[in-house]
């Protein structure tokens, strides 16, 4: 058998490792970085609801994915009552899902995710985050591996994060992409927003949220629904991930899967 060569897998498998058309990062060119987030997000809006969160996503764990299917599902539902009436509950869409899954094809969910110099800023050097310079990934990794978030239902798959951009970096001081409440405030004023989630620990960006009255939709932090790290018992985190590749110990070093 002969040999297979990278440069093959990349001639047939594509030469980028994350599918980039989901990515959005305007740069100086002949067209505004506000009529790119507008033509991009009108895309979205043409499927239905829209959905906006923000987020590092920084070292990748499990309850990032299911924090980011919460988020959908959370822009499912509110684009469900919107058509169905205010009164539907949630178990009554529940019950619809599995003999119509083209439900979750209507709302989309937009991520913007921190620039490197943001995630330097409140992260770095703390002993909390890990102690070590961050962001361990670049932001373009964080977003690619973002933008390949998927579920099943019914043996269908579908995407988790349907657009993927940056906020808080130099080149957009000043655009809708300098923060994630900008792109949210400017997204509303153009009708192009639906549903605004912040997670609950960031309690000043849940204030700025209100003041600009764009209803977030918070999030809890209170972790008793999250997955557990099966190496420590203990919820995922980031920073915790980076202490574990420093060498700190962890009662179950080796784990088995669990009914295979």
């Amino acid at each position: 058998m002969s040999e297979v060569l990278r440069k093959d897998v990349l001639g047939l498998f594509g030469g980028d490792l994350h599918d980039k058309h989901r990515l959005l990062y305007p740069v100086d060119d002949s067209e505004s970085v506000e009529s790119r987030i507008v033509t991009r997000f009108s895309a979205l809006r043409n499927k239905g609801g829209v959905t906006l969160v923000d987020g590092a996503f920084d070292v990748p764990h499990n309850n990032h994915e299911w924090y980011l299917r919460h988020c959908k599902m959370i822009g499912v539902f509110a684009a469900f009552k919107a058509r169905h009436g205010a009164d539907i509950t949630f178990e009554e869409m529940a019950a619809r899902l599995p003999s119509q899954p083209e439900i979750i094809d209507t709302a989309s969910l937009a991520v913007t995710v921190d620039a490197d110099d943001k995630v330097a800023h409140k992260k770095s050097g703390l002993n909390h985050k890990g102690g070590v310079q961050r962001p361990i990934y670049p932001w373009i990794a964080r977003a690619g591996r973002l933008a390949g978030y998927h579920f099943s239902l019914n043996g269908r798959l579908h995407q988790t994060v349907d657009l993927v951009t940056v906020e808080g970096d130099e080149q957009h001081r000043g655009t809708p992409l300098e923060s994630s409440l900008a792109l949210a405030a400017f997204l509303k004023s153009e009708k192009l927003l639906d549903t605004f989630i912040v997670f609950g620990e960031h309690d000043a960006t849940v204030d700025e949220a209100h003041d600009l009255q764009l209803d977030p939709i918070v999030v809890s932090d209170d972790g008793k629904d999250d997955e557990l790290n099966p190496q420590t018992g203990e919820r995922w985190s980031s920073s915790a991930l980076i202490r574990r590749a420093q060498g700190s110990a962890v009662p179950v070093p080796i784990t088995r899967p669990e009914g295979l």
